[in-house]
Parts: C-alpha cells; sequence; structure tokens
C-alpha cells in the first residue's frame, strides 16, 4: 500500500526533528563542558577570596546551573523567530548553558561581576545591567554573556557561550514568582502584570534598605573593634 502525501511529509518532519535533536544533544554536550570549566573557575575563585581573607560575596550565596533541554531551546527559537536548527541556536542563543549567582546584598552582585571580569577562563563579552535599568515587567539582576574555551577530540578548541545570572535573593524570589505564574498557571491572573511591577518596586526598596542595615552594622562593628583595641593599647601603656 502506497503512502500518501501527507503521510511521507510527516516522516520526513519527524526525521528532520530527529536529527536536530541529535545535533542539539552534541552541542549542549559542548555546552555541559564549558559549564563544568565555568563553575570550577567560580569555585577556585571562592576558595581564594577565603583563603587571602578578603571580602568574599560568594560566602552566602547560591550558585546553580543548568542546560536548556532540546524542547526549551526548540521552543525559544519559534517564539524568538528564530531559524529552527542547530546554526538558528548557535547564532541567536547565548544562554545554553546558564549559571545563576544569588547573593545577599545588591552591593554584592557588582562585586562578583567585578571579580568575574579578572576570573581567567571566563572571558564577559557583554553585560546586561537590569539593576541600573530593570526590564519593563520590573524584572532586576544582572546578566553576563561570557565565552569559555573548551577543547575537542581534533587538537583544536572552540569558544562556547554561557549566561551568568547574578541577583539577591529578593531578585530571585520576585523572579520565581513572575514564571510561575506567567508560564506555569493554566489560567491567567487578573492585573498580574501590575501587581509584579509593584512587587518589583518593593523588591527593590527592600534590597537597599538591607543593604543600609549592612553598612550601619560594618561601621558599629569597625567602631567596636576600633575602641577595644585603644582601651587594650592604653591599658598596656598605663602599665608600663
Amino acid at each position: 500500500m502506497k503512502k500518501d502525501f501527507d503521510e511521507i511529509e510527516v516522516e520526513t518532519e519527524v526525521r528532520g526533528l530527529e536529527g536536530f535533536e541529535a545535533e542539539y544533544d552534541n552541542y549542549a554536550a559542548d555546552c555541559k563542558a564549558a559549564l563544568r570549566i565555568a563553575l570550577t573557575n567560580i569555585r577556585n575563585l571562592e576558595e581564594r577570596l577565603d583563603r587571602a581573607e578578603y571580602y568574599n560575596p560568594f560566602t552566602d550565596a547560591t550558585i546553580d546551573s543548568r542546560i536548556k533541554t532540546f524542547k526549551s531551546a526548540k521552543n525559544k527559537c519559534t517564539e524568538r523567530g528564530y531559524e529552527t536548527s542547530i546554526d538558528g541556536i548557535k547564532n541567536n542563543m547565548k544562554d545554553i548553558a546558564g549559571i545563576r549567582i544569588v547573593v545577599q546584598y545588591v552591593d554584592d552582585i557588582q562585586a562578583v561581576v567585578d571579580m568575574l571580569q579578572l576570573t581567567q577562563g571566563i572571558n564577559i563579552v557583554e553585560i546586561k545591567d537590569y539593576v541600573k535599568k530593570p526590564k519593563e515587567n520590573g524584572y532586576s539582576g544582572v546578566h553576563l554573556i561570557c565565552q569559555v574555551q573548551i577543547s575537542n577530540l581534533r587538537g583544536g578548541s572552540q569558544l562556547i557561550p554561557i549566561e551568568i545570572q547574578i541577583r539577591t535573593h529578593a531578585m530571585n524570589l520576585w523572579a520565581e514568582y513572575e514564571h510561575t505564574f506567567k508560564y506555569k498557571s493554566p489560567v491567567s491572573v487578573p492585573d498580574a502584570d501590575a501587581n509584579f511591577k509593584v512587587a518589583a518596586e518593593f523588591v527593590k526598596n527592600f534590597d537597599q534598605k538591607m543593604t543600609e542595615m549592612r553598612r550601619i552594622l560594618a561601621d558599629a562593628t569597625n567602631a567596636t573593634i576600633a575602641d577595644k583595641i585603644t582601651a587594650e593599647v592604653t591599658a598596656e601603656v598605663e602599665e608600663i
């Protein structure tokens, strides 16, 4: 029995999709290798800061990573109007490999950016600062588009893009709720956009207040240490 045109067309589409997914799996493996290198360099930076007794914004930070699934990458291509192919992904999507660093204070975001700019093996090619200029929906954070060099089996190397997102805990909580209500909810929530803009302003004010309180605490702690040192020196002098 001969196949009709529609059946042949479906089979061709399936074979094309399977080939596309296989190509994506190969590229995702390269992205995973680059991700491991970047994470190792970040962990090494964290350890060096501890040993040197410098201020370490990673101390109370959480660091997560992920590789986009084929389905997620394909859907993004469709939504953004990119060519639905491995070349379309490589040319347009720089966040197949992603790292998220969540810090305690808004000042720590810039500290992490400054330190990553000096970290070997992670080449920052673009900084998207949504702290200074939040997105229209209220989203805040800093995104770094980076390149990481990996070796291949032919003895050469290639540059793989990685996106590093840096947020405070409050910014991250906002983003998680926004994702839940906008993309996972089975129904649309009335006034969601307006409510999230209000919540974003609250997050901004909250982060600023926590940063102010940290500075006050640091000033008080330094003053206490200075008073203690002065008292100890005075006591030693009086004994002499």
